[in-house]
Formats: structure tokens, sequence, C-alpha cells
């Protein structure tokens, strides 16, 4: 049990109070408890977590989420190996991956590299939903779209087949660490939507002012799904002010990315 006062936003997951970015007030990041009859997990950090909040575990979705907290849980902290040495300089690591894996029968581990070298979405099925846990590399967007956050920092062609190799996975439940401060923090799906998946969600890129480009949730049966070619194309601006903005797509990928009806470079 916690102490925290915890919100509650789905039968079986816990949210800690919000946190606000200070580069992005209006963007808020949580912390999650999953209640485990195996043992709670705490999934995420931020700064309003405590060592009063009782866990058995706290895997982090990217070495970011250290770095915003900036303080130690006193939980055994768990991340992805890529991103283990920039979460050690604010908390120390009980233990790293690199592989995809599960933790019991209920909680998997799933390497997602791009947005961060280290970054990882996690499944957990608690018996009534299928949760994921995508950090950042999927977060949601003030009009209620799923977003990706690719930074002049990421790796686009890894970024593209995680989030390609996320449509594949049965879940009903997205529970992002980031959504904006006025809105919902996770996105629950019509079961009817979910079984439809992949081919019943259709995905086109966007772009915001402080993230470089998104994966936009779209009732247009005639979308495309994006393509290394798109999010290049879509991502030739600056993550947020006084960022160096990412080189300008090759003449050829912002031909045919105009002709996929992508955004203009």
């Amino acid at each position: 049990m916690t102490t925290l006062m915890l919100d509650s936003p789905v039968e079986g997951l816990a949210a800690t109070a919000p946190q606000s970015l200070s580069f992005a007030p209006s963007t808020h990041v949580r912390a999650f408890v999953l209640r485990r009859e195996l043992g709670d997990l705490l999934v995420y950090a931020n700064d309003k977590v405590d060592r009063s909040l009782m866990a058995d575990r706290q895997y982090l979705g990217h070495w970011h989420e250290a770095m915003v907290a900036g303080r130690d849980s006193g939980l055994p902290v768990f991340v992805n190996d890529a991103d283990r040495a920039e979460v050690a300089r604010v908390m120390p690591v009980r233990g790293g991956f690199t592989l995809r894996h599960k933790l019991a029968s209920d909680f998997e581990v799933i390497p997602m590299p791009g947005h961060t070298p280290g970054s990882t979405a996690y499944l957990w099925d608690s018996g009534r939903h299928r949760f994921l846990f995508t950090a950042d590399s999927l977060y949601l967007g003030g009009d209620g779209t799923w977003r990706a956050a690719v930074l002049e920092s990421s790796d686009r062609e890894q970024y593209v087949r995680s989030l390609e190799a996320l449509r594949e996975l049965d879940f009903d439940v997205l529970v992002p660490w980031a959504a904006p401060a006025d809105g919902p923090y996770v996105d629950v799906v019509e079961p009817a939507e979910a079984r439809r998946r992949p081919t019943g969600r259709t995905w086109t890129w966007s772009a915001t002012p402080s993230r470089c480009g998104g994966w936009t949730r779209s009732s247009r049966a005639s979308a495309r799904e994006p393509t290394s070619d798109a999010l290049s194309a879509t991502c030739s601006r600056p993550s947020r002010p006084g960022t160096r903005a990412a080189p300008a797509p090759p003449r050829a990928a912002r031909a045919a990315a105009r002709r996929r009806g992508s955004p203009r470079a």
C-alpha cells in the first residue's frame, strides 16, 4: 500500500499527482502504480513519487523520466541498458535489460528504441484490461491524438520500426508518460476498435511546436501509415525553441512525402 494520494483512472491502475514540464508547462507527466496480486509495480517517474510509495519494483520507460524526477524513489529501479548510464546520474539502478521478456506472466518488457536508445514499452495484463505503457514514444496530444515525440537526437529509422511493432500488440488502454494538462492522461480503446487493430486504426503524421512530428489517430480510412521518408519530412524543424533544427530531407524524400499526403518540410 502507499500513503500518497493517488488517482485511479482505470480499475487496477493508480496515478500519482501530475508534474508539469518546465519547458512545456501545458504538458503533465505522471507515474503509475500497477495493483498486482504478485506485487505492485511502479512505472515511470516524476517528482511526486516519494519514499512513502511502496512497490516491488520501479520500471522507467526512458532516461528523461529520471532527469525530470530529479531524485531517488527508494525503490529498486530497472531500465533498458541503453539508457542506464543517464539514469544512474540521478538514481541508483538495480537492474537493466536489453531483450523483450516477461516478469511473471502478466507484465511484459518490450524495448522500442527510437525516441531514446533505451526507450521501452510495458504491456500489463491485469485480467480485466491490457495496459500499454509507451513513455514518450507515444504520448497524448491536446486534441486526443497519439503522437510520437521525435527529437533531434532520436533515431528515426528505429523509431518507425518500433512504432510498426507496437501496432501488432493487443491492448485496450494506452498509458503514456506525458499528456496535456487540461485533458485525459490515459486513453481507453473500445473493445470493438481494439479487435479491428491494426487495420481498424489509420495513422497520419502531424507536427507540433514543441515536438517534432506525431502519429495521429484519424477516421479517414484512406490515410496511410507513416514511413521513414514521411517521418523525416515532418521533422525538419526544432523540437522546441532554442534547439538546432534537424537537417531537411533530400529532395526525393520531400517529393515522396508530398505524394503520400505528408506535410511539406
